[in-house]
């Protein structure tokens, strides 16, 4: 009898062990006794001759990541350089770390910027490290930094050789700038009168260099001059402006579309349709034709003769002159309504002069007037009204 028990209990354990290598053996890229990589392994099943299921996850590797910021270029300047990386992995991260030339580590949780003080080639070193201490300390970039390098200038093709050569200079002379001119010859020009620094108030927005766009940003166009100050704050200057090819006869200066005031902007001269003027600051210029008006001279009371414009009316005072015409006809009207009553008061009276001189019939005559003063008053109220 205990051998029998032994032998029922031997089946029981091959039914089990059976089961579960039945399940393992479908697994794609294990086998029974042989799973060697780092990882969870969760099993599920019942001791049956069939084959239970199995979920295997496994963090076999390091995280991805990749560099976006610093370029692989040359920067012009060493303060706040961008470190942006993007990274993914099946499991969290745990640490990040980097470092310039193989310096000290430096730990950090998402993007940053930092800052070198001296020229020439660097390295940028990044280690990303996950929950289960694998680590991707391949990522690199090599940069540059040198100071003297200028900034990128995109300017028109179209600007004539009277426009500054800002391509030619250095940084330093790019941001220490005299006369910087602006010329579309079709059109007109703008020189500013104090020094511009190029890159004054101006974001590179994470790049090597500081892009200085004149095409997108500096407007010389039919009748118009325009430069975006919210892109380029270091072009808010005083300046002067010359309109050019305009067939005004009297032109005068608007500064977004109306007319510009006198402390803002000073008109130098008109010439061969070329109008030449100051301003303090930028926004939009352009110009247009002075209203025609006349002059007229006219006495004054010392004797002397002063000169008046007359402008052109406008509609208020047109309107303003309908109304005065209008009230002339009302009272044409009623002086019309009023003769025939006069007329009737003057027959009225002659005869009660008649009655009193040939009848001297006194009290008669005055009620006669009564009556009559009653009459003509009623009818000048009825008139009225």
């Amino acid at each position: 009898m205990k051998i029998v028990k032994i032998i029922l209990l031997l089946v029981i354990l091959f039914i089990f062990c059976s089961s579960i290598s039945f399940g393992l053996s479908n697994i794609t890229g294990f086998s029974v006794n042989s799973i060697t990589s780092f990882g969870i392994i969760n099993i599920t099943g019942l001791a049956t001759a069939f084959s239970s299921a199995l979920a295997v996850m496994v963090d076999a590797n390091a995280p991805d990541v990749d560099i976006i910021y610093p370029l692989n270029d040359t920067y012009n300047y060493w303060d706040d350089i961008a470190l942006e990386i993007n990274y993914s992995d099946i499991s969290d991260i745990d640490k990040i770390l980097y470092n310039i030339d193989n310096g000290e580590n430096s730990s950090i949780t998402g993007n940053t910027t930092f800052s070198l003080s001296a020229d020439g080639s660097h390295i940028l070193y990044i280690y990303v490290n996950d929950t289960h201490s694998f680590l991707n300390n391949s990522e690199s970039v090599t940069f540059f930094i040198n100071l003297s390098e200028s900034h990128e200038i995109d300017i028109p093709t179209d600007y004539t050789s009277d426009t500054t050569n800002l391509e030619s200079m250095n940084k330093e002379e790019q941001e220490n700038i005299s006369n910087l001119t602006f010329h579309q010859p079709d059109y007109g020009k703008i020189k500013f009168n104090d020094y511009v620094n190029l890159t004054e108030g101006v974001d590179h927005e994470n790049r090597s260099r500081y892009i200085i766009n004149i095409s997108k940003d500096i407007v010389i166009e039919n009748i118009k001059i325009f430069i975006n100050t919210t892109e380029l704050p270091c072009l808010n200057k005083s300046a002067t402006l010359i309109i050019s090819n305009l067939t005004f006869t009297n032109p005068r200066i608007l500064r977004d579309n109306e007319v510009c005031p006198s402390d803002i902007c000073t008109m130098e001269s008109y010439d061969d349709g070329n109008l030449t003027f100051n301003v303090t600051g930028f926004s939009e210029y352009s110009a247009e034709e002075t209203p025609t008006s006349s002059t007229t001279m006219v006495a004054t009371g010392g004797g002397g003769m002063k000169k008046v414009e007359i402008i052109e009316f406008i509609e208020e005072n047109i309107k303003e002159d309908e109304k005065k015409d209008n009230k002339v006809e009302e009272e044409k009207d009623y002086l019309g309504g009023i003769k025939p009553v006069v007329k009737e008061i003057e027959k009225g009276l002659e005869e009660v002069k008649g009655v009193i001189l040939s009848e001297g019939r006194y009290l008669i005559s005055i009620l006669v007037i009564i009556i009559i003063l009653i009459f003509i008053t009623h009818h000048l109220i009825n008139l009225k009204s």
